[in-house]
């Protein structure tokens, strides 16, 4: 783990500039291993991108991302879980089930539980069908 991502967990908390930051080291990584980071996208939530099969084939992947970015990302994850795409999409699954969801997802989870609603349930509905 890289001293600048320690520094960035010293308070066991992530903030958007020290994520982005992070970000910006794992991609100076890859570069200077020779590759590029792809298909970056943006959102209040997460970065989402993808490396080509030669990176992670190489460990070029592990590397950078252990060293850069991983315990950054999981922390910065971890605190905007409530925010995801995933949690999201539970949301809207409850709605469609009569269910005004909850705002923590541990308690979107609990809720679908209780509504007998599965993950595959979820993502049909997001689908377009009806669910279980």
């Amino acid at each position: 783990m890289s001293d600048a991502q320690k520094s960035e967990l010293a308070d066991k908390k992530v903030t958007a500039a020290e994520y982005e930051a992070a970000f910006q080291r794992l991609q100076a990584c890859f570069r200077a291993a020779g590759f590029d980071v792809l298909n970056v996208s943006r959102t209040a939530y997460m970065n989402d991108f993808s490396v080509p099969d030669a990176a992670m084939q190489s460990g070029v992947y592990d590397d950078c991302y252990a060293r850069e970015y991983g315990a950054v990302d999981t922390v910065w994850q971890l605190a905007h879980e409530d925010e995801s795409p995933t949690n999201q999409m539970y949301k809207e699954c409850l709605r469609k089930r009569g269910v005004e969801p909850a705002q923590k997802s541990e308690d979107v989870k609990k809720q679908m539980d209780e509504a007998d609603l599965s993950v595959q349930d979820c993502i049909e509905m997001a689908a377009g069908g009806t669910g279980g």
